[in-house]
């Protein structure tokens, strides 16, 4: 087996977006930068709250042969705080990081360190585990299905420019099932649970951060679905709770 190249396509794993799955790479060119990321009525998708504004990603601009796109939403496009993003957050990227396999992924591609001359020719927009997570930590999705969609470019990027058959495509494959397989435990329905705000750290490039503020209780359109309005539980005053205790020993 041949060497694997680091980020197999990690930072480096580019592709279509829905080119290459687990089953191996494929050829064909990076969709464009502009995003407009839609709820989805999937179980993977999904959103509440109507429709996101619309995303645009700048064209990368490696720089000492490597890309690190922004991680910090941007002003006008503040990133919000759901079930579903919480759960890929706590549950699904922290065991990925741990996997055995996912090395190759974690930082961006270092095209100088390992002369790959022809890496930005053939993946246009780079992504790696590293900076899903940063953008997890910073609130900078809208909803769970752009986090999903980071993902699934990674792994494109990574059987996009690496053969099938080679290390990194195997491992490549081997993480993306663990991931699919992660996702079908997330909830079905996508609703807004806290205000979101841009992490402490900033991120990169990604124009300030800014705070979206979204009240819990607010009603969010699940995919597919009708108004759904959080209720909170119900507060127990201290001296019903007295009450209660009273009435419980003298019964």
């Amino acid at each position: 087996m041949s060497d694997p190249v680091p980020n197999g396509g990690g930072g480096s794993h580019s592709g279509a977006e829905d080119k290459g799955s687990a089953s191996g790479g494929n050829g064909g060119e990076n969709p464009s930068p502009v995003l407009a990321a839609k709820p989805s009525n999937s179980n993977n998708g999904g959103g509440g709250g109507g429709e996101p504004p619309p995303r645009y990603d700048p064209p990368p601009q490696p720089v000492n042969g490597m890309v690190h796109p922004p991680t910090a939403p941007p002003p006008h496009r503040p990133g919000r705080v759901t079930n579903q993003l919480q759960y890929l957050k706590n549950n699904v990227m922290k065991a990925m990081m741990k996997h055995q396999y996912s090395w190759p992924f974690m930082n961006p591609v270092d095209t100088v360190k390992f002369a790959l001359h022809d890496y930005f020719k053939i993946i246009k927009r780079p992504m790696d585990l590293g900076c899903i997570k940063k953008r997890l930590d910073n609130n900078f999705y809208w909803c769970a299905q752009e986090c999903i969609d980071d993902v699934s470019l990674m792994f494109n990027n990574c059987y996009l420019y690496n053969k099938s058959g080679e290390d990194v495509a195997i491992m490549g494959q081997s993480l993306e099932k663990f991931f699919r397989t992660k996702l079908k435990s997330m909830p079905v329905v996508e609703c807004v649970v806290g205000t979101a705000s841009a992490g402490a750290s900033g991120g990169n490039g990604g124009g300030g951060g800014g705070a979206s503020k979204t009240p819990k209780g607010k009603k969010v359109v699940p995919p597919g679905g009708a108004l759904v309005t959080p209720k909170p539980e119900p507060k127990v005053e201290a001296s019903d709770k007295g009450r209660r205790r009273r009435h419980k020993c003298t019964s």
